[in-house]
């Protein structure tokens, strides 16, 4: 698989120039493994679990 940097996506809601001013440099890209997920079957994969450290941390 390959990851390549790219540009703030042309579509983005988030606007080029501010972008800039915001130091955003950090958009990448890469191919999905799974390209027939719904978009929203991706975002769980993603952030719909507690990462292993997070168990280790306490409030308290």
């Amino acid at each position: 698989m390959s990851v390549v940097e790219c540009d703030v996506p042309p579509a983005s809601a988030l606007s080029r120039h501010l972008a800039g001013n915001a130091y955003f440099h950090d958009s990448y890209r890469a191919p999905l493994l799974r390209p027939d997920l719904a978009i929203v079957d991706l975002f769980f994969a993603l952030f719909g679990h507690t990462p292993l450290y997070g168990g280790a941390l306490s409030w308290e």
